[in-house]
């Protein structure tokens, strides 16, 4: 039975394989791992910008929301309280406004004085906690 023996070539040739493999290998894996850190840190910095994104884009929602409400509740047809011509012309800017579900104007008390949908009972949202 042969016995494995360094001075035998093809024991050597061995050894200078592995030993040029084995350092590449290791710069492979080094390599692998520093991409995958980059991979993440920019995933990390991407999800961060498109948040921001929302962040901005939910703003300037809220504030033409705002902006739209302060000149309904503006408007002589809203601030007299006559039921129908409100509701009338609450209906007619949701019409022009169809990102919104509905218009609405509530008394101090809390009660729906009008509304551009149409409701059956009186409706009272003074317990809400937006009022």
């Amino acid at each position: 039975m042969p016995r494995f023996s360094f001075s035998s070539l093809r024991a050597r040739l061995l050894l200078l394989v592995l030993l040029v493999i084995i350092p590449s290998l290791g710069l492979i894996l080094y390599m692998a791992w520093e991409e995958r850190l980059q991979g993440s840190a920019q995933a990390g910095e991407s999800a961060l910008k498109i948040a921001r994104q929302a962040v901005t884009e939910q703003r300037r929602l809220i504030n033409e929301a705002r902006q739209l409400l302060s000149e309904l509740a503006q408007q002589p047809q809203v601030e007299q309280l006559d039921p129908m011509i409100c509701s009338a012309f609450l209906a007619d800017q949701l019409k022009q406004n169809p990102r919104y579900s509905n218009f609405g104007a509530i008394g101090l008390n809390g009660d729906v004085i009008c509304s551009a949908l149409p409701f059956q009972a009186p409706l009272n949202l003074a317990d809400r906690e937006y009022f």
